[in-house]
């Protein structure tokens, strides 16, 4: 970074003495522009690093999870449709195989729950695979 402003400061240099000798009167205001727009794009790299834009910071967190394959045929309406009825939400994925992680309840479930849950979920046409996981 400390090279990059060595080269704007040399270059507003070059421009500006330009300017004072009268050869190139809007070269200073092209310099000054892409110093601005130089900064902006700077600040924005350097903002901040990775962020889902679809899990919250609670979806891996607590809660019972199925790892799920949605069969082939199944549209992006037919999902949706199917994780909203069930009220779950896409935790992680696709992984290798297809593979999503689902919530499937905001807290732990006794596993006989669990199990009848995912037979409830297993006998949907959209669903391929479905297993419980942690």
């Amino acid at each position: 970074m400390r090279h990059r402003r060595s080269i704007s400061a040399r270059a507003f240099a070059t421009f500006s003495a330009r300017c004072r000798r009268g050869r190139s009167p809007t070269a200073l205001a092209i310099v000054l522009q892409a110093a601005v727009i130089g900064g902006i794009v700077l600040k924005e790299q350097n903002a901040g690093g990775y962020q889902t834009a679809s899990v919250s910071g609670t979806a891996s967190g607590d809660g019972a999870f199925a790892l799920i394959r949605f069969q082939p045929q199944a549209s992006a309406a037919d999902i949706t449709q199917f994780l909203e009825t069930n009220k779950l939400s896409i935790a992680g994925g696709p992984a290798a195989g297809g593979l999503y992680r689902v919530r499937i309840a905001e807290t732990k479930l006794p596993k006989a729950d669990l199990e009848r849950r995912m037979q409830s979920l297993k006998s949907d046409k959209i669903v391929g695979f479905i297993a419980p996981t942690e």
